[in-house]
Order: structure tokens, then C-alpha cells, then sequence
């Protein structure tokens, strides 16, 4: 039985919620567990503040700026590995160890009484670090050599990981916490007041995966529509700087999600189909499937056992269709067959799958 697990995590606790914060977060409901995440100043402000939660604890470091650089991200891992090694050191206890990034490889000597690795997305697809990708996969090797096991997000890579270290992985796929989006909300959030209808919307970073030419499409083809898009924006979006069909209302805290959820009858998937996007799980799909909503999505392979819910599509075309029968469709995505299946992607079944890999080894 672990005594104390922690996690490090590459993103603040208070950036968007994913499946590092709710993993750390249920694990805690076992045993002792810490997110300690290495993160730059310039984004302090952003994240001051303490956050208090009574069974988990946050560490959080706020080091050298402009993190986008290799040698600036590097540099400060390596004060954080220091300041975790003392922390250790002093406390005189070996924690279990969860990775979740490549630049994290440093931790792999830090004293652990075993380190898994929660192998999220193949980092070095990422189309902003093409030009490291190679030493990424280098540092990821070091980390899957030291690890007992490998928690994978994809059946993409529990295959192709299962070959290379077989009995070693793990798949625990991306999930949703239920009951933050079971119930509908009667508070109208205050931008969508004068959107007219049909409206459709997403959430989730903005960033090179989504597929802009797809949005540009279906605003062209059907000009009464307004599409929401709710995140923070890490493409270029300049195209749609004179179009009032499209809006983004920027990164929204999590627990807010629910409040657009609610009066918004479809949600997209809009991703990119690519090498890239072929391994991703997206975990707004099960949140979108939670609150009992119409959506619609490109060919994402990961949601294949959710095809009867999700409306996959493989052409633009074919993705303003099905959009199409979901505005003329009157019936609620939300059964009781499909909450049961829900609940196999819930976030405190996938903690109870991993914690108990944990303590097997």
C-alpha cells in the first residue's frame, strides 16, 4: 500500500482541468497524494493564489520565464528536481512517483519506492516541438525503462507500447467526473444572451489540432449559425476577425463548463485528422456524452465505442449533415444505457484501476 504518491504534472493546477488534476485528485481519496507541477513566472498572476483542497496537496514552483525555449524548460526541471530531491531527502520517506512528461525524465533518480509513467499524448507530435521530437522520444525512453507500469490514454498506443514492453501497460482512458455534469443549470451565462439560434459549441484548447478550415466551412455553408468556442487560443485565428458567426469567449474556469453546457444542445469535436489526432482521446467527448448532448465529431478512432452517441464524420460535408439532423432532431442524447457505460470512464473508476496497479507492485 503506497504511503504517499506524487504526481508531477506539467500544466497548474488552475489551468484547464484534465486528466492530470482529476487523477491526482481521486488517488487522494486512497492514500496521501501531492501535484507538483514546474511552471514559468509569466504565468503567476494567472495562477496565484492558494488553492485549498483537504485531501490533496498542490506544490506548485513558478520558475524562469519563456518556457517555450528547450533550454528554459530543462533549466527549470532541474531546479525542481533539486528542490524535490532536498524535500525528500528531509522528509526521509520514498513516495511512489506518476510522470506524465518526457522533460520530467530528471525524477527518474529522485528516491521513489516506484515510478509509473501516465503516458498522455505522444509529446513529440506536438506541431510546436517537431524540431525536438527526437530528443523527446530519447528522454521518454529513459523514463519507460525506470517505470513499473505504463498508463496509456489510447488503444493506439496500449497496442503499439504493449509490443515493445509487453505485461508493462496499461490502458486507463480518459473519463468524466459525473456528477459535474449531470444536472442542467437555469443561469444563463451573459454572452450567449444575444446569439441567435441554431448554435453550436466547443470547448478545449485552441490550438493547431482544431480544424479551422472545417469551422470556416460550415460558417460559409450555413450563415444562421453561430458556433461558440470556449478556451484558450494557441493558433493563429486571424481569419475570423470580421466574422459575427463565430465567437470566442476565451479559457472558462471548470467549474463554469456546466453553465454553457446547458443551453447549448450540440457540441463539436472539430479536430484535424492527422497522425497526431488519430491517438487522441478527448476528454470532452464523455463530458459533452454527460450532460445529455447532441454531438458531433471528426473521425477520431478513440470513440469508436461511442458511435451510436457521437455522430463521426471523415469530410466536412458530411460533418455540417450531421449537424443538420442534430438541429432537426427533438431527442436527448442521454439513456440510461449510456450513463451505465459512463460510468466505466469515470474518473474515480480509472483512479481505483490505477491505484490498484500501484499497489501490485
Amino acid at each position: 500500500m503506497p504511503q504517499w504518491i506524487i504526481y508531477v504534472s506539467d500544466i497548474p493546477w488552475k489551468d484547464l482541468t484534465q486528466r492530470q488534476q482529476q487523477i491526482s485528485l481521486k488517488l487522494a481519496d486512497y492514500t496521501k497524494v501531492t501535484y507538483f507541477s514546474c511552471n514559468s513566472l509569466t504565468n503567476l498572476r494567472k495562477y496565484r493564489g492558494k488553492v485549498k483542497i483537504e485531501k490533496l496537496i498542490i506544490s506548485e514552483l513558478f520558475l524562469f520565464p519563456y518556457t517555450r525555449f528547450w533550454l528554459i524548460k530543462q533549466l527549470n526541471y532541474l531546479i525542481a528536481f533539486c528542490f524535490l530531491y532536498l524535500a525528500l531527502i528531509l522528509k526521509k520517506n520514498k513516495p511512489v512517483l506518476i510522470l506524465s512528461h518526457p522533460s520530467q525524465y530528471r525524477f527518474i533518480y529522485l528516491p521513489n519506492s516506484g515510478i509509473f509513467y501516465d503516458f498522455l499524448d505522444d509529446t513529440s507530435g506536438f506541431p510546436k516541438v517537431k524540431k525536438i521530437a527526437n530528443l523527446l522520444k530519447e528522454k521518454e525512453e529513459k523514463i519507460i525503462k525506470k517505470t513499473q507500469k505504463i498508463f496509456v490514454s489510447s488503444n493506439y498506443f496500449s497496442e503499439k507500447l504493449g509490443k515493445r514492453f509487453p505485461g508493462k501497460v496499461i490502458f486507463v482512458p480518459n473519463g468524466v467526473n459525473l456528477p459535474d455534469f449531470s444536472q442542467a443549470l437555469r443561469e444563463k451565462p451573459a454572452e450567449l444572451n444575444n446569439l441567435a439560434e441554431p448554435v453550436i459549441g466547443f470547448y478545449g484548447a485552441i490550438s493547431d489540432w482544431v480544424d479551422l478550415d472545417l469551422l470556416e466551412y460550415l460558417l460559409k455553408e450555413k450563415k444562421e449559425l453561430n458556433i461558440v468556442m470556449i478556451g484558450p487560443v494557441d493558433t493563429d485565428i486571424s481569419r475570423f476577425k470580421n466574422n459575427q458567426q463565430i465567437h470566442f469567449f476565451g479559457k472558462k474556469p471548470y467549474q463554469e463548463l456546466q453553465k454553457y453546457l446547458s443551453f447549448i444542445e450540440i457540441w463539436i469535436i472539430p479536430f484535424c485528422q492527422n497522425e497526431f489526432t488519430e491517438t487522441v482521446n478527448p476528454v470532452k467527448a464523455y463530458e459533452y456524452l454527460a450532460a445529455g448532448k447532441k454531438v458531433v465529431s471528426t473521425y477520431l478512432p478513440e470513440l469508436k465505442p461511442f458511435e451510436s452517441e457521437i455522430l463521426i464524420t471523415k469530410t466536412k460535408e458530411e460533418f455540417l449533415a450531421k449537424i443538420e439532423i442534430c438541429l432537426k432532431s427533438n431527442n436527448k442524447n442521454k439513456t440510461a444505457n449510456l450513463q451505465k457505460r459512463l460510468e466505466e470512464y469515470s474518473w474515480p473508476n480509472l483512479a481505483r484501476k490505477i491505484y490498484a496497479e500501484i499497489c501490485k507492485n
